[in-house]
């Protein structure tokens, strides 16, 4: 089911954090279970919160605009969505302390968004380095893993028969407790138990593949989508691509960084580069094509252009998830000397030097008489 959260919070896409923060205490007041008896209350209350926890977040928001819903949804689960969102300073500002509508903030939404976790598997941490290109443009990459998948033998069950016996000894708890008594006291200790390793299962029919384990490793290839204006530090979340324990599998987070580029530096969403102009061309003017991501384009040198010069190409910069805005390309001026020159053309410089010497000097006595 598509969700747009802009629309949820009744904002613009281009909104700010305090706009964001302002839209949602207005609902929440409106909405919340405690003060609104409607039976929709509490799912529209769910909605707008979910609206909050995504929109807040900056990484979350970025990853909502370049994605879109259907795949942001398929990104994040609901523990995801809401994990770390900053819900309870807003209600200490509505009532007092941490209670809002006489309730504590925790038994709030405790009832809402119970259930939600899971037991098993395991996150998995990648870096991918992406070039400056597929971080502008937002383009498909094919990546190289290596992780725990389910074991195609038994079907991540570690078992033949497809199943597990609860052990007997923990009685499935994975924990047994042993007592030891000393004199007047006794001394109770609780560790992981030995005949299953703390699962809770025996297996009596061990698959042979991944020797009772349910997972084995693989190195997988995948096809990621880099969004357009993506930065070092953006993290992308790949569902069930992470390790395969305990009849689960865990995510995959993708952390990127840019690599270096050969012309270009990337300052958020503005790109530097350096421009290399013959010293015949910023003495005498001239047009020069400039590089950018967006192809060469003509930019026209004035007459007399010294080192240092830039110029701004406004627009032609990159986007940027994080201000969701484009950025400006800006070229700085190398004049480029040549090493080798021929008789003529040091004749000719030769030439410009002592005309260029008698000029100062009829300047220097026009001015003294």
């Amino acid at each position: 089911m598509t969700k747009d959260y802009y629309e949820i919070l009744g904002i613009q896409k281009n909104a700010s954090k305090e706009s964001i923060k302002e839209a949602y205490r207005k609902l929440a007041l409106e909405w919340h279970p405690d003060r609104n008896k409607a039976k929709e209350a509490e799912e529209k209350f769910k909605k707008i919160s979910e609206a909050y926890a995504v929109l807040s977040d900056e990484q979350k928001r970025a990853q909502f605009d370049a994605y879109g819903s259907n795949d942001f949804s398929r990104m994040y689960s609901e523990e995801d969505i809401f994990r770390n969102a900053d819900f309870e300073g807003i209600f200490k500002n509505m009532g007092s302390g941490g209670s809002f509508f006489g309730r504590e903030f925790g038994e709030v939404f405790g009832r809402m968004f119970s259930g939600m976790g899971k037991t098993g598997g395991e996150d998995l941490h990648f870096e991918a380095q992406i070039t400056l290109e597929e971080a502008a443009n937002g383009e498909d990459k094919e990546i190289q893993i290596q992780r725990i998948g389910k074991c195609d033998e038994c079907r991540g069950s570690g078992n033949l028969d497809g199943k597990k016996s609860v052990c007997a000894n923990c009685r499935g708890s994975g924990q047994v407790k042993s007592i030891k008594t000393m004199g007047f006291s006794q001394f109770v200790t609780i560790g992981t138990c030995r005949n299953c390793k703390g699962s809770g299962k025996t297996n009596s029919n061990p698959c042979k593949k991944c020797k009772g384990d349910g997972g084995i490793k693989k190195q997988e290839r995948l096809k990621v989508h880099i969004p357009k204006g993506a930065y070092t530090g953006l993290v992308l979340k790949i569902q069930g691509r992470g390790n395969y324990i305990d009849e689960e599998e865990g995510d995959l987070f993708l952390i990127l960084s840019i690599a270096e580029h050969e012309m270009f530096r990337r300052e958020n969403g503005n790109i530097y580069s350096d421009l290399h102009v013959p010293f015949t061309t910023a003495a005498l003017g001239g047009e020069i094509n400039v590089p950018t991501l967006h192809g060469n384009l003509k930019i026209t040198i004035p007459q007399g252009t010294h080192a240092g010069k830039t110029f701004k190409l406004d627009g032609k910069g990159s986007y940027d998830l994080r201000t969701r805005e484009i950025g400006d390309h800006i070229v700085r001026v190398e004049i480029e000397i040549p090493k080798n020159i021929s008789k003529r053309q040091r004749e000719l410089l030769e030439e410009f030097e002592l005309e260029s010497a008698e000029h100062k000097r009829k300047g220097f006595f026009g001015k003294m008489f």
